[in-house]
């Protein structure tokens, strides 16, 4: 007897603010295998060359890195070794200034481009950045994968619903964003209740809050998403998203069969299987004689 199981992606991605120390490296690390992540996007690593050898030894799994500097910048894409599904990766692209990593995966037969960036402070550049990023894009990914893009965007989509405390002009939505979400065909998947207030980030006097921290995928997943939420991360002033999406359907079997016992003492069933085997021998019987 075969059986449908359905096949899930865990994708998680989290601003570290700095991720140099060993002791805050290892809390990180074990604070997300306890999330079952199966891709990890890591916004503000702080991390640069001479140490990359030693986080390849400390993280268990595939690891793709753009460094920024020992102050500043630097994200990463990392994939967990307990990943069950089979996954290929077939091309990885960064960007030269430590603030963008691209992935092009074939995850369970599913094309994906996983695009983790971190996006400037300053308000001056983040126009000039997303137009960099979506000329990046659409230089480097393969047109038949779907585009999920997650990161630290330092921006929000809706100020309305995203900004809490101060609407100053840091605030408002870059052009050359809502032109990328545009030109790729992406939707900001929010939780369930896309009317609820949710926020990433907070100041310490919790009077200032915003939602920097967010997915865009291609529309064409929508259906896939079982769940997006938003979970307070250790060490860390930005609260962590993830997102869980379906990836399709797999056949397991064949499989045992068991007999519940407890049909051996019902009446009515002992009845109908004696009526079965007297037909059974009954047809046997005629069909000899023939």
């Amino acid at each position: 007897m075969m059986t449908i199981t359905e096949q899930h992606l865990n994708l998680i991605s989290l601003n570290v603010r700095g991720l140099r120390n060993k002791e805050k490296r290892d809390a990180i690390f074990r604070w997300c295998n306890y999330q079952k992540v199966d891709i990890l996007l890591l916004q503000e690593t702080n991390w640069t060359d001479n140490i990359l050898k030693i986080i390849k030894n400390e993280w268990i799994g595939h690891c793709y890195f753009c460094n920024g500097t020992n102050h500043s910048r630097g994200v990463a894409i990392l994939i967990s070794k307990t990943f069950s599904l089979p996954i290929t990766v077939t091309n990885v692209f960064y960007d030269c200034d430590g603030r963008a990593v691209m992935i092009n995966v074939i995850v369970n037969h599913c094309k994906l481009c996983i695009v983790n960036i971190y996006a400037p402070t300053e308000r001056k550049n983040r126009e000039q950045f997303f137009k960099k990023i979506a000329d990046w894009i659409q230089e480097k990914r393969h047109l038949q994968y779907d585009l999920i893009i997650g990161g630290d965007f330092n921006s929000v989509l809706c100020t309305q619903k995203d900004v809490k405390g101060n609407k100053n002009n840091y605030y408002k939505t870059p052009i050359r964003l809502k032109f990328l979400v545009k030109q790729f065909d992406l939707c900001d998947k929010r939780k369930y209740n896309p009317e609820k207030r949710q926020f990433t980030w907070r100041n310490l006097l919790l009077n200032v809050a915003s939602r920097l921290d967010y997915w865009l995928i291609h529309n064409h997943l929508k259906s896939k998403v079982i769940i997006v939420d938003i979970r307070p991360a250790i060490r860390c002033d930005h609260n962590a998203i993830s997102i869980k999406l379906k990836l399709g359907d797999t056949q397991k079997g064949p499989g045992y069969w068991k007999l519940n016992n407890k049909v051996l003492n019902d009446y009515y069933y002992k009845r109908q299987i004696k009526n079965i085997v007297g037909n059974i021998e009954k047809e046997n019987v005629n069909f000899g004689d023939k």
